[in-house]
């Protein structure tokens, strides 16, 4: 709160300067003070997502895969190694999937707050059960 209090303040001050010169400076000191309080956590590569299971598929489990970097915008001071990632899978899955349909997200938080959230989408497609591949299924089962 004083930090936003202390930018509202600073942001009177520019616009009420004397001049153009003292307006720039005071611009610039306003965003040199901006830029000093923000910190970006970015992730460098995508988090491990795993397998889903998929019901009346011909492939019963398919890789699932995060659809894009988790980032986040900090201006408190934060710890950044406090952030903590949740991924919660949809409880049903029904054929057919295509690639790229989301079947759960990533939560992140960071002191028990959430900060944000990332989708978790099929890696790969997932036909929907035949009549041909059900019985293909009955006796690979008969004869393994």
């Amino acid at each position: 709160a004083t930090a936003e209090k202390n930018g509202m303040e600073m942001i009177a001050v520019v616009m009420a300067a004397e001049d153009s010169k003292a307006r720039v400076r005071d611009a610039t000191a306003l965003l040199k003070y901006g830029v000093g309080k923000c910190r970006i956590y970015k992730e460098d590569k995508a988090q491990e997502t795993g397998l889903v299971a998929v019901r009346r598929s011909v492939e019963k489990r398919i890789h699932t895969k995060q659809e894009e970097l988790f980032s986040y915008v900090d201006v408190a001071g934060a710890d950044f190694s406090d952030i903590e990632r949740k991924v919660t899978m949809k409880k049903k899955i029904e054929a057919p999937v295509k690639e790229g349909d989301k079947v759960g997200e990533a939560i992140y938080s960071l002191g028990g707050e959430e900060i944000g959230r990332v989708d978790i989408v099929a890696a790969e497609q997932a036909e929907k059960t035949t009549y041909k591949s059900t019985w293909k299924d009955v006796i690979e089962k008969i004869l393994l």
